[in-house]
């Protein structure tokens, strides 16, 4: 029985913590000058999501090497290789 009750002790100091933390979060978002000026910036950035995750796309396909090498850590034969292995192994086994 002591167990039980000892885990049920740490359930709620956990519980306790994270609630104190959401609590001092949620102050300093909404209570502070600083915090609310981050909600607008969270908020403009969730409104423009699609057009932000397009233009990071972008930079990256730019900024990737144009010839594959030694220097490129990732082959797409060897990806290829391992996962068509995984495939033999899950459908014969």
């Amino acid at each position: 029985m002591t167990k039980q009750s000892e885990h049920r002790l740490t359930n709620f100091w956990i519980g306790f913590s994270c609630g104190i933390a959401g609590a001092v979060g949620m102050a300093y978002l909404f209570g502070t000058k600083s915090g609310r000026d981050t909600v607008k910036k969270m908020l403009r950035f969730s409104e423009n999501l699609e057009e932000n995750l397009v233009r990071l796309i972008e930079r990256v396909d730019k900024q990737k090497p144009k010839k594959e090498g030694k220097n490129n850590p990732f082959h797409l034969d060897d990806i290829e290789n391992i996962l068509t292995k995984i495939k033999q192994v899950t459908n014969h086994a």
